[in-house]
């Protein structure tokens, strides 16, 4: 019993990662015209944030190319 409770507790905190952090970003990469799929780079250790980051904010938004509003 004692080594299931720390797997309970690795997966609800997996759960509210992808709740909190990747659904958000699946759907902003979405609307910016983007593959939602990229929304996964967040998973890179140390790195994927700050690549997920450069990407919405220095790329150019293929919604808006489109005459698309953000």
């Amino acid at each position: 019993m004692g080594e299931l409770i720390p797997g309970l507790i690795f997966a609800k905190l997996v759960i509210a990662h992808a709740v909190l952090v990747i659904v958000p970003l699946w759907r902003v990469f979405g609307r910016a015209g983007f593959s939602p799929a990229l929304s996964l780079l967040v998973e890179i250790p140390g790195f994927g944030f700050l690549i997920v980051a450069a990407v919405l904010g220095f790329g150019e938004w293929p919604s808006l190319k489109n005459g698309g509003s953000v």
